[in-house]
Parts: C-alpha cells; sequence; structure tokens
C-alpha cells in the first residue's frame, strides 16, 4: 500500500513571510499516476484576505517517488489581528482502490505581525506594572528603552 501525505503536520510563519510551500510525499511508486486533491478545510483565517490559497490536485507520475509541493500565499493586511490559523487536507486519491495512511491535513500558524504586542518568536522581555489593583496611575518598568 502506497501512503502519501504532507510532509510534516504544522508549520508557523509571519504574516509578512508571502509564499510558502506545503510539500506532500509518497512511500513508494505506483504503476499508474496517483492525483491528490488538496482542499482548503477550515480555520480562522479568512480565505483571499489573510491567505490565498486555490484548491488543486497534485499528480505523482507513475513508477515516480518524488515529493510535489502546493503553495500558500499569506497576505499582509495591515490590520492588526489575533494569530490565525488555516487548514489544509487531502481529499480521495485516484485511483480510487489506493490506500492513504500518510498525514492527511496540515496547519498554518500565522503570527500577525501587525500587531503592537510581542509574540511568542521574540526575545523574552521582562515587564513589571504596578501597583494592582490600579487607582490613578499604573506604573511601568521594563529592561529596554
Amino acid at each position: 500500500t502506497v501512503q502519501i501525505g504532507f510532509l510534516g503536520a504544522a508549520k508557523t510563519k509571519k504574516e509578512k513571510e508571502r509564499k510558502n510551500t506545503v510539500k506532500l510525499v509518497t512511500t513508494s511508486p505506483m504503476k499508474v499516476p496517483i492525483r491528490v486533491p488538496e482542499t482548503y478545510y477550515n480555520g480562522n483565517a479568512t480565505q483571499n484576505t489573510d491567505f490565498t490559497f486555490v484548491d488543486t490536485v497534485i499528480t505523482f507520475p507513475a513508477f515516480a517517488m518524488d515529493t510535489q509541493e502546493v503553495y500558500v500565499t499569506l497576505n499582509d493586511d495591515n490590520i492588526d489581528e489575533i494569530n490565525e490559523q488555516i487548514n489544509l487536507r487531502i481529499g480521495d486519491l485516484s485511483p480510487v482502490d489506493i490506500g492513504h495512511q500518510g498525514i492527511r491535513q496540515f496547519t498554518f500558524f500565522i503570527i500577525d505581525n501587525d500587531s503592537t504586542t510581542l509574540s511568542i518568536e521574540e526575545d523574552a522581555i521582562m515587564v513589571s506594572a504596578y501597583p494592582n489593583p490600579v487607582s490613578n496611575y499604573l506604573n511601568l518598568s521594563t529592561d529596554f528603552p
């Protein structure tokens, strides 16, 4: 039985990193071409606003054991928003008698680069705020200017 799936299950990218590659692999060559549909499945990112992905069908040629690619373009929308995700998945293979036990879903985690808040990708910065609770003034101190 051939296994076809995504090479990995997830990837984290910053919103400004435009064109991104998602790889699909097969574990063994087949005597016939294998057609593999890739579709946008779900997520909290908005298609054609936060990202561009066109549902497509990838073909692994007969007797080939190679890697195929699909592309997701992240759109820098200049909007401060929460971090988002995109889920892609593999549909039914053609010919239908080929089994698939590889990774069938791939998740993109998009780190918003328009936010003024600190992201998990940045170095840890010590911030202290006092008093708690605040009445008239809030004091902030940090280890950076």
